[in-house]
């Protein structure tokens, strides 16, 4: 439990997290502009309710499923944790390690920590800028009290699924991140792999095989064809199939060591 607390820590609190989270964002604030401009007219009218809650619709969901966003997503998860064990192995610190815990404990605390911070990392900055959103288009209204209340009873079982998908798909790019570390042999292919894929395969399906929208990781977020509940076995399998994999590169790479 003491070790993983410590890799928790190791993975959450530190200044590679914190910067994956102001990345991710500042490019989900730059893919919300699009947004901004289709809910600035419902904003001018009349400075009303019901306009206040068409434009929370498009805004909120424009920010939070924005492709911008879900690329940060790829590009930044990796930073705070994913390359940890690769260095240890590398550098023999693995060893020190094991002495303090048993071999199934180690490798499971690190499959964890790989996904829970890619998770963490993505619902952090999640939270952020759903929050600038509001108050940046909102607060200055004279209903404002009233759309939160509205946005509590309406929007918010919304933000919660959205946000879930987001933390689930930044667990996933965290593990494969620290697959392409070990199995490439470097660091930085940590941080490169996940993008890498996540451009690959979205580009692929969508120009040979469009009819099979499965199998694009963007639409295992934001989906016009795939149901919430879909969306949420997609990631959950990808998750726990990319952790056993991470796991099984990793029991390789320790006997090496």
């Amino acid at each position: 439990m003491n070790v993983l607390k410590t890799e928790m820590r190791r993975g959450i609190c530190s200044w590679k997290f914190a910067g994956s989270v102001v990345l991710i964002l500042l490019m989900g604030l730059a893919g919300a502009g699009e947004s901004f401009s289709v809910a600035e007219p419902y904003l001018q009218i009349d400075g009303s309710l019901d306009g206040l809650k068409q434009a929370g619709w498009i805004l909120l969901q424009g920010t939070s499923q924005s492709n911008l966003f879900l690329i940060a997503v790829s590009m930044t998860v990796a930073f705070s944790y994913a390359s940890v064990f690769y260095e240890e192995a590398e550098n023999r610190f693995v060893l020190m390690s094991l002495s303090r815990t048993s071999y199934k404990s180690y490798i499971g605390t690190k499959v964890f920590v790989t996904a829970v911070s890619g998770g963490c990392c993505v619902i952090c900055a999640f939270c952020l800028q759903i929050i600038f959103c509001i108050f940046a288009a909102f607060s200055s209204s004279e209903f404002f009290g009233e759309f939160m209340g509205y946005l509590g009873q309406h929007m918010l079982l919304s933000l919660v699924q959205w946000a879930g998908l987001a933390a689930l798909s930044g667990a996933f790019w965290a593990v494969t991140g620290g697959i392409s570390a070990v199995v490439m042999k470097s660091r930085y292919m940590a941080y490169m792999a996940p993008f890498i894929l996540y451009y690959i395969f979205s580009e692929f399906q969508s120009r040979y095989y469009p009819e099979l929208y499965f199998l694009s990781p963007k639409e295992w977020v934001v989906s016009k064809y795939l149901s919430v509940g879909v969306r949420y076995g997609i990631l959950i399998t990808a998750v726990c199939l990319a952790g056993g994999i991470y796991a099984a590169v990793m029991r390789r790479r320790v006997a090496h060591v």
